[in-house]
């Protein structure tokens, strides 16, 4: 046997019916339309027309049936604050049922009254609806629970489960740390166990309980129900064994539709000795949330052969694993939201085959190389590291390219293929089809953009407000610049398996006076992003801010800048996708509003010659107070202060290429590209 302990921790819950009072149900329906409105909800009125029992109430519950009917609300944003005559609560989430999705739900929320309130007294009893973001919610069939305040102590506690799954079946430690004050308090459960008396604290073991089977221990008063205590919910759910018969040779199976809140293992061992392989046919993982590991044993303490992560792109399809001994161990977990048996995400149940091994598999590695630049598609390149105990292998795709013979290591290119082409690879070997394996997907949907990089970020030029000189920009292809320091805020993932997790990448001569905004608002495209400024120069940037939802529609970033010490400065903007999960459009701007919108062209600015080889001459119709020229990595070259009408910059020693030179007069700027031959 052994013991996993769980901190599982003592929450008071009455199980006196007659001493607390349920108002009548609302039917609702209560719509929250945004992050800013608060939906009020009467339950009494001062003069106790709901006929509420007198008495000191301390505590109350509300449940309310949650869901959407448009947007994409969370549960777990929804809001409540409860306001009687002596003040109100804080805004707090629910203490149950919330969930990071849109899936209808019931919620929960609990909390203390700032004061005893006493219905007979002033009977004010009002609810207070709200959420954390935009999107609109309904709220229906609220109930609202008031509980007498306490006269008693309720004993503390915690739990461990003792494991015993040889006998399919587990026990519960609890560790009684405080008998509040009862004499003798009552160790009972809603298992059917008998119920044990202790007059003492210290450790009581309690069942044993069937596996699989939900427990709540019990901590009940020895005088008054009000201070019995239930703690949460126990259960053990042994994994499912399975012996796979090496004569046979036939893969054993398993195909399963988990749930929220899962906690599912399978244990394989051979009938033989031989080593296990596990294959994923197919099926849907929500991979931020859930996981699967498999573990080189009978259990999870053995060595960890795979654990998925958020690179899966929530399909197990292809995940392949092999163990050293007789055995593998898979775990499932899953968290409150999105499953298969709750019909949300794709829907489709894990299937997975567990065979005896018979062979050394080989060892590759599938990798999609750009080809944008060429064919304006993609390739795959396939590095056979290892051949296992394969003489030769061949190598096809499901696009009917020709195969690749392999007879030792080395790197096969198959391609091109057309931008968005899925495409999977087979690695066969020729002497045991048993060790004969496919990758999962494989595919480039967009060509990288040109601002993929830090170096060849797209410069913005500043306008008054937002509309002034914003540009569309679209983050379909870009790939991790790999540029530090990251964020640190808006999920960025650099590494995601969707081919969207990248960033791109803009600059900005900051105006003379320092100040300076950068938003990204949407146009159509995607709809939520992140977004950093940053300082210095490409390769050695110094992270300013990161923002996620500051810009006028709350779901894409907007950073202010006010800093003396920056103006003449390019700085710049690292723009992505929220989590890296999605590719499409979005409007980005600079802007200031200490700018005027026609100061710099009321100075008559001209520049030449562009081209230039030695010498550029700017004139204008004020003095130039300003000059800062900067390479396309953002590294400052040359800098200038004319306090003339005319002003000739010598690029003699520059290296061809392209420069951007900003131009500060009468206290607004104008970047202009320049070529030097």
């Amino acid at each position: 046997m052994k013991k996993i302990t769980l901190l599982l921790f003592a929450m008071l819950v009455s199980t006196a019916t007659f001493a607390q009072h349920t108002f009548p149900v609302d039917a609702g329906v209560y719509t929250v339309p945004d992050a800013t409105t608060t939906v009020p909800v009467a339950v009494n009125d001062a003069g106790n027309a709901a006929a509420a029992p007198a008495g000191q109430y301390a505590t109350f519950e509300v449940t309310a049936d949650w869901s959407i009917t448009g947007g994409d609300a969370w549960s777990s944003e929804a809001r409540l604050v409860v306001t009687t005559t002596a003040g109100t609560t804080i805004p707090a989430g629910p203490i149950s049922g919330g969930a990071s999705s849109d899936v209808p739900t019931t919620l929960t929320f609990g909390g203390t009254f700032p004061a005893d309130y006493d219905p007979s007294v002033d009977g004010y009893l009002e609810l207070g609806l709200s959420r954390t973001y935009s999107s609109p919610a309904d709220w229906t069939n609220i109930t609202v629970t008031i509980v007498p305040a306490l006269t008693c102590a309720p004993a503390v506690a915690t739990t461990a489960l003792v494991e015993d799954c040889g006998n399919t079946q587990f026990s519960i430690d609890v560790d009684v740390t405080d008998l509040g004050d009862s004499g003798t308090l009552t160790i009972a459960n809603d298992a059917g166990v008998a119920s044990t008396d202790v007059m003492a604290i210290g450790m009581v073991n309690v069942g044993p309980f069937p596996a699989g089977t939900p427990v709540v221990i019990s901590l009940n008063h020895e005088t008054d129900p009000l201070c019995n205590v239930d703690l949460a919910s126990v259960v053990d759910n042994c994994p499912t064994f399975s012996a796979v018969d090496c004569a046979v040779g036939t893969p054993v199976n398993t195909t399963y539709c988990y749930g929220e809140n899962d906690d599912a293992g399978w244990l394989f061992t051979s009938s033989d000795g031989s080593a296990l392989r596990i294959d994923f046919i197919e099926g849907y993982l929500e991979d931020c949330c859930d996981t699967i590991t498999i573990y080189d044993g009978t259990d999870n303490t053995g060595a960890v052969l795979y654990a998925t992560d958020t690179n899966i792109n929530n399909d197990v399809t292809g995940i392949t694993a092999i163990s050293t001994g007789d055995s593998l161990f898979v775990n499932l977990t899953s968290d409150g939201s999105v499953s298969c048996a709750a019909g949300s995400g794709s829907g489709i149940p894990i299937s997975f085959d567990v065979a005896c091994n018979t062979c050394t598999p080989s060892t590759y590695t599938a990798t999609v190389v750009d080809d944008c630049g060429v064919s304006g598609g993609f390739n795959i390149e396939v590095e056979v590291t290892d051949l296992g105990s394969a003489t030769s292998l061949t190598i096809s795709d499901d696009q009917a390219s020709p195969t690749q013979a392999v007879v030792a290591p080395g790197t096969y290119t198959f391609g091109p293929y057309v931008l968005a082409t899925d495409v999977v690879m087979t690695v066969a070997n020729d002497q045991d089809a048993a060790c004969t394996s496919t990758t999962g997907v494989l595919s480039q949907v967009f060509c990288p953009p040109t601002n993929n990089d830090c170096v060849n970020a797209t410069p913005l030029t500043p306008g008054t407000v937002f509309t002034d000189n914003s540009i569309s920009g679209n983050n379909g292809g870009a790939t991790g610049s790999g540029e530090l320091p990251l964020p640190g805020c808006a999920s960025y993932d650099p590494d995601d398996a969707s081919g969207n997790g990248g960033d791109v990448w803009y600059s900005v001569v900051v105006p003379a006076n320092g100040e300076i905004t950068l938003e990204v608002n949407s146009n159509g495209g995607i709809t939520d992003t992140g977004g950093a400024a940053y300082s210095g120069s490409c390769g050695a940037l110094n992270l300013i801010d990161c923002n996620d939802d500051g810009s006028a529609n709350g779901a894409h970033p907007i950073i202010v800048i006010s800093d003396l010490a920056l103006a003449g400065q390019t700085i710049y903007f690292r723009v992505w996708e929220y989590s890296g999960n999605a590719a499409g459009t979005f409007e980005v701007s600079a802007y200031s509003g200490t700018l005027s919108a026609g100061d710099f062209e009321a100075t008559s600015f001209k520049y030449y010659p562009n081209p230039v080889s030695n010498v550029l001459t700017l004139n204008a119709q004020s003095n130039i107070d300003m000059v800062v020229v900067n390479n396309m990595l953002g590294q400052e070259v040359l800098r200038a202060t004319p306090n003339s009408l005319e002003s000739e910059i010598d690029f003699t020693s520059l290296n061809a290429g392209a420069y951007f030179v900003n131009v500060s007069i009468n206290g607004t700027s104008k970047v202009i590209r320049i070529i030097k031959n």
